[in-house]
């Protein structure tokens, strides 16, 4: 071999050690770590936000709530007791026991006494969605995005409730003008007339306001989705209560209002 080929062969080995070096070493190399996403950032000001609202939301359906199972007790417990007087009452005339007569009290006592006592024990929807977001260790903007997506989806449910309780209330007013039109081709007692009369105008006015109410109103969870969103600060809704008192004297309603 030539000395030519052999310093050239030569230069070719020096030339490629460093990098066979280079390549191990590479090789030999620990691999990087990886690194922790980083956190994200959300404003602390969304979440007190989103908190607020869905806390305030929470205790006025609470207070709705045990408002409405309250008088269904109320409600229940005074068919209860008309039911019961007039079984007592048969029994002390020695009259012959009719349960046709009491049927219907006993009934709607017993299905409203249940339903008073499951609703004061059942959370409602707005309960649930503050315990579960109180609950949360992590609040990020997945969390906000999941919980707003809740209070979108609540308002647009509403608002198909109340479509279709217009709906009911259109029938109701169909059936009183039905009623008003058919009542003068009819051969009625004396005041079987004017009776059928005020039922048909009142189920007409009725139907017909409610309707217009559903239709063009906004649901409670419209109205709290909406001031959400447009960020505006918190306010009790214009209501009047009619709750029942009791004392050691006697009892009584209280009417109380929100302005």
């Amino acid at each position: 071999m030539s000395h030519h080929r052999l310093w050239t062969v030569f230069a070719w080995l020096v030339c490629a050690s460093p990098l066979a070096a280079d390549a191990q070493n590479v090789q030999d190399a620990p691999a990087p770590r990886p690194q922790p996403p980083a956190a994200e950032v959300v404003p602390a000001a969304s979440a007190r936000h989103l908190e607020r609202w869905l806390g305030w939301m929470s205790r006025a359906r609470h207070g709705s709530r045990v408002n409405r199972g309250v008088w269904k007790l109320v409600a229940g417990g005074a068919f209860g007791a008309s039911t019961a007087a007039a079984i007592v009452e048969t029994a002390v005339r020695d009259e012959s026991f009719r349960p046709q007569g009491v049927t219907w009290t006993a009934g709607l006592a017993v299905a409203l006494l249940a339903d008073g006592i499951i609703t004061l024990n059942v959370e409602s929807l707005e309960e649930d969605r503050y315990r579960r977001w109180s609950s949360l260790t992590v609040r990020d903007s997945a969390a906000i995005a999941h919980f707003e997506g809740e209070l979108a989806a609540s308002a647009a449910e509403a608002r198909r409730s109340e479509t279709f309780r217009g709906a009911l209330w259109i029938g109701l007013g169909a059936c009183g003008a039905t009623l008003l039109a058919i009542t003068p081709f009819g051969d009625y007692a004396d005041g079987d007339e004017r009776f059928r009369y005020a039922g048909g105008a009142i189920m007409l006015a009725l139907g017909t306001w409610q309707a217009i109410a559903s239709f063009t109103g906004e649901t409670w969870q419209e109205r709290a989705y909406r001031m959400y969103q447009e960020r505006r600060p918190l306010r009790a809704a214009r209501r009047l209560s009619l709750v029942p008192s009791l004392s050691a004297r006697g009892g009584g309603l209280t009417l109380s209002g929100t302005f």
